[in-house]
């Protein structure tokens, strides 16, 4: 039994493999009787096992994605409509006949690669025997272990820090995944089993996070140099992910060599436009750096569906997002059309962070 990636989705199928035809040819043997066969014969031992673990079953179900779920109103709600109808709780398995106790997982970012938000089982939970989305069979995938507390690991020593914020960018193909798994209903669902092959890096879930590694940089100047960050497959240093306003200036001139650049820059809110005034989005504008009297500053675009809770705009925020200037073409969001303008989008408040005042 293998996974196979279709759309960008992951669709689980059956499917014989070498090793389960070997394995069906020398008929039942037992594992230690298999064990020696496969040396002789040049099995897959790795694959040989996944078919004996895909015979075998049981365990926990916990994990199995689940295209659409019901509230307690017996509305249906697939993955892609789940923010729309608020965030309800609680939701139970969409299955025939099966009320199994369901949670919602958001859309994230694991090991670079794009996760879209999914329905799973909650803990100790199992679908009623003939649901149609209960697990059969087992697939093992092997994994290795990261944390998320970003202090423990700064006291630990560790250097490489990896990103696991979804920008704007990112956040839009997480939302076209959901709709391609609303829109296809899998044929089989798998039981995972995760198995510990090592350790990963530190991971970062939110801003929260990125102020703690922001701040222990700065107030330790020969340890910064050291410091890494990870976003995707780029690792860049301390230095060129972080932007306090004394770096506008060089911020600008990375964006006009790269285009775009995923970073975490440090601002003061200024004031809010309402939607309608620049065009159906609200901004914020942040505090300016002048140079030779020109102003260089963050502007920060929210998405319509983000509900902003209060700002203080007496406070300090770090906001990570993928950056780019904005052009000649576009309205300035700031009174001076000769300011230069860099722009993230605000999708979701992880991408927030407020800096403590010293």
């Amino acid at each position: 039994m293998r996974i196979k990636y279709v759309g960008s989705v992951y669709n689980v199928k059956r499917h014989l493999t070498n090793a389960s035809t070997r394995f069906a040819t020398f008929g039942i043997l037992g594992f230690f009787g298999f064990t020696a066969l496969s040396g002789k014969f040049r099995l897959n031992l790795p694959s040989s096992k996944r078919v004996m673990q895909a015979l075998c079953g049981g365990g926990n179900m916990a994990g199995v994605a689940i295209p659409f779920v019901q509230d307690r109103f017996d509305n249906r709600i697939y993955i892609n409509q789940y923010e729309d109808f608020g965030f309800p709780t609680p939701i139970y398995c969409g299955g025939k006949n099966c009320q199994a106790r369901v949670t919602h997982v958001i859309g994230h970012k694991r090991r670079g690669k794009l996760v879209p938000s999914i329905f799973r089982l909650f803990q100790n939970i199992d679908h009623a025997k003939h649901c149609g989305f209960k697990a059969f069979g087992n697939y093992e995938i092997e994994s290795k272990v990261g944390i998320s507390d970003v202090e423990s690991a700064l006291f630990a020593g560790e250097m490489l820090f990896r990103i696991n914020i979804l920008n704007d960018s990112e956040m839009a193909k997480v939302k076209i995944k959901e709709d391609i798994f609303a829109d296809s209903t899998p044929e089989d669902t798998v039981k995972r089993e995760y198995k510990n092959r090592g350790k990963m890096p530190c991971y970062v879930k939110q801003c929260g996070d990125l102020v703690t590694l922001y701040l222990h940089g700065k107030m330790n100047p020969a340890k910064r140099e050291l410091l890494e960050i990870k976003v995707n497959s780029n690792v860049t240093t301390w230095k060129d992910f972080f932007f306090g306003i004394g770096q506008y200036r060089y911020f600008q001139y990375k964006l006009a060599k790269e285009n775009y650049a995923n970073a975490a820059i440090d601002v003061k809110f200024k004031r809010k436009i309402f939607a309608g005034v620049i065009d159906e989005f609200e901004y914020l504008e942040c505090k300016p750096k002048y140079y030779n009297g020109r102003k260089i500053l963050p502007i920060i675009r929210v998405s319509k569906k983000l509900k902003l809770p209060y700002i203080d705009f007496d406070k300090q925020f770090l906001i990570y997002g993928r950056f780019r200037l904005r052009t000649s073409d576009e309205q300035r969001v700031s009174n001076d059309i000769n300011a230069i303008e860099f722009m993230t989008s605000l999708v979701h408040l992880k991408q927030l962070g407020e800096i403590p005042s010293a």
